[in-house]
């Protein structure tokens, strides 16, 4: 009857519960809507599997690192006396020293190396013992003398040598081992900013340790300054914890001064601002890259270094921190250091420009017009603005940047900077726009493009363009078609070929001038390794035969050298290639991001060829165990 009363209680209970879901009880808050949670994107998720993995990894070496060889250890053997078994060992025969931490946690490289140390101290002979520097006080010498004695016959086996050995152990056998009371040990790095107790256990009915002891150890050590207060010594000493490292004091570290440091009121890196118009249309020909200063403008200014605060060791002595240093900024042309070496000015009126890891100001040329006949190649130390066309046929060459606010035609375009062209380029196979940071150009068209950083444009039509760093064309029409696309690192478009079926080329991981830097030089190295075989032949032919006379031993001598030079010049080939190939991005950093993909398109990543020979859509084209594959978008 009970437990159907029960029963019915449980039921009501339910029943009720059920009720006030479904009536929609006053007295529960309404559910909020769940905020969405944005799915991470697959280059998220390789961060974080790449992090997991680096983790793991430095696990793996700190685990490695604090596996020590079990013979030979003294503390192993210590161990294995006091808890009756020994250490688990690895199939090398060694032993993770994180059986010596109170946490179980694995102990840290100072910790370690404390261990370490304390491990060979206590295999030395006892001459070495006293003459040791880190073994003079007190407790260590118990650790020598009674503790070892009273290990007794047992004493040989773990590894403690004991002053008087012969006669000391005859006494042993006879009699029963005598107490020994706990000895604790303290250790301290060279730096002195910590110390640690390390409690050797009692035996044979010994006294375990006290606080008294912990505390005389201390001032054995000449530990003084930072010593954990006197109820987490007492807790310690209750738990009796041996054979484990613990730390018993904490100096204070040193502050370093801040050095100095150079405040820019400039931007070293103009980013790409591309302004979207009413109408969706990008404007090519306001990106907003210009920096422009008056003379006497300042340019930078210059913090002063900060001083040190020292620190206190546990031994109560101070340790000095280091003084910041002063910064030391680069000028580079068109700027000047003001009087009291606070500020870097502007010398000029022109253009602010970040390059050879300085800060540059340089003339400002506007052209009103056209480049053509009325105004001729311009070639100019600074940067240029040109309000109209740069006409077939002419050269704009400048140090800075060069923004032309109508189109480009087959001319030549150069820029120590970046390149800006405001209604695009038709190069007609024989213009071409060198830069060294970015060309944004709207659209190009058999045109050859190189720039040290990134392409942005709307359309690329049969051209070749090689970038440093990215190729993005993903806004207007967002197409390429035909040509050759190279990037050192990736390339994003929308749609790439077309329904006529053109080939585009595109390779990732190399640049025009890495391409032709390796050509050049496997071109070298072929030409020498023929010219060697046949030297070598040479060599061979000649030391087969007797040498006879002056004319023969200097042949034989110039030979000689030119294989030693030929060899020496081969050897540095090899290595401005492997110099190549290190400097190469991972292959797992290359990749190609495309809406649409119309074949055929000839895709090298990273050296790995593909032909895509199939329409692909919304794809990321990756290599993965050595072949290009599709990823998700």
């Amino acid at each position: 009857m009970k437990n159907t009363e029960n029963a019915k209680g449980k039921k009501s209970f339910f029943s009720s519960l059920f009720k006030r879901k479904d009536s929609g009880d006053a007295s529960q808050p309404p559910k909020q809507p769940q905020p969405s949670v944005e799915e991470p994107s697959a280059e998220e998720l390789e961060a974080i599997e790449a992090e997991k993995a680096r983790a793991a990894e430095e696990l793996a070496q700190r685990e490695k690192d604090n596996m020590v060889r079990a013979q030979g250890s003294t503390l192993y053997k210590i161990y294995e006396y006091y808890h009756g078994v020994p250490p688990v060992e690895d199939d090398d025969g060694c032993y993770s020293l994180v059986v010596f931490t109170d946490n179980d946690e694995l102990p840290t490289d100072e910790q370690r190396e404390l261990l370490i140390g304390l491990d060979q101290r206590l295999a030395k002979e006892p001459s070495c013992w006293g003459g040791s520097k880190a073994l003079t006080q007190k407790p260590f010498s118990k650790a020598r003398s009674d503790y070892s004695s009273g290990i007794g016959a047992s004493a040989s086996d773990i590894g403690i040598t004991v002053s008087g050995s012969d006669t000391a152990a005859d006494s042993v056998e006879e009699a029963s081992p005598a107490a020994v009371d706990s000895v604790c040990l303290i250790l301290t790095p060279d730096d002195r900013l910590n110390a640690y107790l390390f409690a050797l256990p009692p035996l044979h009915g010994g006294r375990g340790f006290t606080k008294e002891d912990v505390s005389e150890a201390l001032s054995d050590a000449d530990v003084s300054f930072g010593i954990i207060d006197d109820r987490s010594i007492e807790a310690l000493a209750g738990a009796q914890k041996y054979l484990a490292i613990i730390q018993v004091a904490a100096g204070t570290l040193p502050i370093d001064g801040k050095d100095g440091e150079v405040v820019d009121y400039f931007q070293r890196e103009v980013g790409i601002k591309l302004k979207e118009r009413p109408d969706g249309t990008i404007d090519y020909r306001d990106l907003g890259w210009l920096q422009t200063a008056k003379a006497g403008a300042v340019i930078s200014e210059i913090l002063p270094p900060t001083d040190a605060q020292d620190g206190v060791c546990v031994r109560g002595i101070p340790v000095q921190g280091t003084p910041g240093e002063e910064a030391e900024p680069t000028l580079g042309s068109g700027v000047v250091l003001s009087e009291d070496g606070s500020k870097v000015l502007s010398e000029i009126d022109g253009v602010v420009l970040f390059m050879n890891n300085c800060f540059n100001v340089e003339p400002l040329l506007e052209i009103e017009t056209d480049v053509d006949t009325s105004v001729g190649n311009l070639d100019l130390a600074g940067s240029i603005i040109i309000k109209g066309d740069v006409r077939g046929g002419y050269s704009v060459k400048a140090t800075g940047n060069i923004t032309v606010l109508g189109r480009v035609e087959n001319a030549i375009v150069e820029a120590g900077g970046s390149i800006q062209v405001g209604n695009g380029m038709n190069g007609g196979e024989t213009g071409a726009m060198r830069a060294g940071g970015d060309i944004v150009c709207r659209y190009l068209e058999h045109s050859v493009i190189s720039a040290g950083n990134k392409v942005v444009s709307e359309a690329i039509i049969n051209s070749d363009v090689s970038a440093g760093n990215t190729i993005e064309v993903t806004s207007g029409r967002a197409t390429v078609v035909g040509g050759r696309l190279m990037a050192r690192n990736r390339i994003h478009a929308q749609t790439i070929g077309n329904y006529s079926n053109s080939l585009t080329t595109i390779i990732l991981g190399d640049t025009l001038e890495n391409l032709a830097e390796k050509q050049g030089l496997m071109q070298k190295r072929q030409s020498l390794a023929k010219e060697l075989a046949e030297k070598d032949k040479d060599l061979k032919y000649m030391k087969q035969r007797t040498v006879t006379g002056a004319a023969d031993r200097k042949r034989l001598n110039d030979v000689n050298a030119s294989v030693k030079h030929l060899k020496k010049e081969l050897a540095e080939v090899d290595g401005c290639l492997d110099t190549i190939e290190r400097n190469q991005p991972p292959k797992t950093g290359c990749y190609l991001r495309a809406g649409k993909i119309y074949p055929p398109v000839e895709l090298t990543i990273s050296g790995v060829r593909t032909v895509l020979r199939s329409d692909a859509f919304s794809v990321r084209m990756v290599v993965r165990g050595g072949e290009v594959v599709q990823m998700p978008y």
